[in-house]
């Protein structure tokens, strides 16, 4: 079973667990509170999920998932709302289209 860390715009890091063996989509989208998601590989073992219009909507930045974000892919970019960050076999992808 995986689990993973839910990270809010203010910083505060709990960690999650799946309801079943891997979280599902649904899961993720009920974690970053958004209709829809995008993934970020962080590493070989490391993902984000993040609500795919954040920015559009004007969420605020999410300082900590900003600075993972630009530790390790882009240096440029940042992160707005909450983030879902877990192991690459988290999430149950089988059956999705990415």
């Amino acid at each position: 079973m995986g689990a993973g860390a839910v990270i809010n715009d203010y910083g505060t890091i709990r960690a999650i667990s799946p309801r079943g063996y891997k979280f599902t989509l649904g899961e993720v989208r009920e974690i970053t509170e958004s209709k829809y998601v995008e993934r970020v590989i962080i590493n070989e073992d490391c993902e984000m999920w993040m609500d795919e219009d954040g920015k559009m909507r004007g969420l605020s930045v999410n300082k900590v998932a900003t600075e993972i974000l630009r530790a390790y892919v882009d240096k440029t970019d940042f992160v707005v709302g909450t983030v879902f960050l877990c192991s690459r076999d988290a999430v149950d992808l089988e059956g999705c289209v990415l």
